[in-house]
């Protein structure tokens, strides 16, 4: 059990990345300028060509401040006629799960290049089950960055989950952060913080720093999840650096990228 004294590693995730707009490159420059790492999740099958470009481009300047991990393939399937917004988890088999995974792991090699974080994986929507763990294992991923809240509630389900060796509850997961996952060695480095749900929302820094404050009681390292597109225009603007600033001010704090997170000490 982690204290608030004690030395926290956080992560920064921003999920959704597809096409370049005004939202993502604001979003980018926020957290360059203030020195911040994050942790951009991409899905392969809407990044443009124009996007990559500058993806790469980024993170050939500044590789520290740069990931760009795999989140699924579309984004969305289609199941008994029902358009569903998540990929993964019971209503697919082993065998489709990897396919999936190893489509969307191509168009990312094929336009990311040495930019593409080939380690870390988010299931869209955080839904998953033994399977997707399994065939991400089978097609070389090591990192499962999904959710684990530290409220109360969740807490319980949790901590019973993993006595009775559960690695899911339907398509939720278990979590398991920040060890590994009991169904195939994947190290599991989720978010405690969701800053926003992917839609425009208000929030105020003051309330964020205290559900960080809140994580950090649990747990040595802490991540906060973003979707750029939900800051667009000045105002999004604005939190996005008032918030920067207030974490570059929170104390015995160090940021760093979900992929090193994973690395064994040297």
């Amino acid at each position: 059990m982690a204290s608030t004294a004690a030395r926290t590693r956080v992560f920064l995730r921003d999920d959704d990345v597809g096409a370049w707009t005004p939202a993502l490159a604001q979003f980018i420059a926020c957290f360059r300028d203030h020195g911040l790492p994050v942790s951009y999740q991409v899905i392969p099958a809407l990044l443009t060509d124009e996007a990559a470009s500058h993806l790469r481009a980024i993170h050939r300047d500044q590789p520290n401040l740069f990931e760009f991990g795999q989140h699924g393939l579309a984004h969305e399937m289609t199941v008994a006629g029902k358009r569903l917004t998540w990929e993964f988890g019971r209503e697919r088999d082993l065998a489709t799960q990897q396919q999936v995974i190893a489509a969307g792991k191509a168009i990312m090699q094929a336009k990311l290049g040495p930019a593409f974080c080939r380690a870390v994986f988010t299931p869209p929507r955080h839904r998953f089950d033994g399977n997707t763990v399994r065939a991400l294992q089978a097609e070389g991923f090591t990192v499962l960055s999904a959710a684990a809240y530290t409220d109360p509630l969740r807490r319980l389900v949790y901590r019973l989950g993993r006595t009775a060796g559960l690695g899911t509850l339907g398509n939720r997961g278990i979590a398991y952060h920040p060890g590994l996952r009991p169904e195939a060695p994947l190290r599991e480095l989720s978010i405690a913080v969701a800053v926003d749900d992917g839609a425009p929302v208000e929030r105020r820094v003051e309330d964020v720093l205290a559900e960080i404050a809140q994580a950090r009681s649990h747990s040595d390292i802490v991540g906060l999840m973003f979707h750029h597109q939900a800051w667009d225009g000045e105002a999004g603007a604005r939190f996005l650096c008032d918030l920067a600033k207030a974490l570059q001010a929170l104390p015995d704090c160090e940021f760093t990228l979900l992929s090193r997170l994973a690395q064994p000490p040297a």
